[in-house]
């Protein structure tokens, strides 16, 4: 006589063949592996590619202003190197080593602005190329200063709108003398309105 199971895990138990465990075993494994995707690795790689995404745009950003390191978002740029290249001692060096170079005192000397205006195209194009080879690109310190490139007319706005700026001061100065002039001609006129002898 056959014996009754006593339980519902007994009877499930009796029904199954290997296959069904086998195919029942490869389902919980593949729904582990879905989850472990879900939440652990799709959001590394989503982290990942924002992260490159991010790289991109400063690179284009230095790219497109290295030829005006006056250019605000060319500073900007500069400023968040070690946030978005975090990591890339390469890269945190090149910026370390053009920063302490501009920031050394502007020779007197022709001779010698020329000197230090070429070690700064040099040190800042090596540091853009650091952060392009970071990034995959085929990026030299030559291929960038050969391809810099600004407009004479762009050259020319900007030497006259620092020519209107350094003018500035002169013209205040200008108009506070002449108010000062015009104050005490008024004050002279209206004397001599009231009847105060003049010479």
């Amino acid at each position: 006589m056959d014996t009754v199971p006593t339980s519902v895990v007994e009877a499930s138990l009796l029904g199954i063949g290997a296959g069904d465990w086998l195919q029942a075993l490869l389902t919980a494994a593949s729904l582990l592996v879905a989850i472990i995707t879900a939440a652990i690795i799709s959001p590394k790689l989503a982290e990942r590619s924002a992260r490159r995404d991010q790289r991109e745009r400063l690179l284009r950003v230095l790219i497109s202003t290295s030829p005006l390191p006056a250019n605000p978002d060319y500073q900007g740029a500069i400023g968040l190197i070690p946030i978005d290249f975090k990591g890339c001692e390469r890269v945190l060096k090149a910026r370390s080593d053009y920063l302490a170079f501009v920031r050394t005192p502007f020779p007197e000397d022709d001779s010698g602005r020329a000197a230090h205006l070429q070690e700064s195209i040099n040190l800042q194009a090596d540091m853009i190329a650091a952060m392009g080879q970071e990034l995959g690109f085929d990026l030299t310190r030559q291929s960038l200063i050969d391809g810099a490139y600004v407009s004479q007319g762009f050259v020319e706005r900007e030497e006259l709108n620092i020519a209107a700026a350094r003018s500035w001061l002169r013209i205040a100065t200008a108009l506070e003398m002449n108010n000062e002039m015009f104050a005490r001609t008024l004050s002279q006129t209206g004397n001599d309105a009231s009847g105060a002898p003049t010479r």
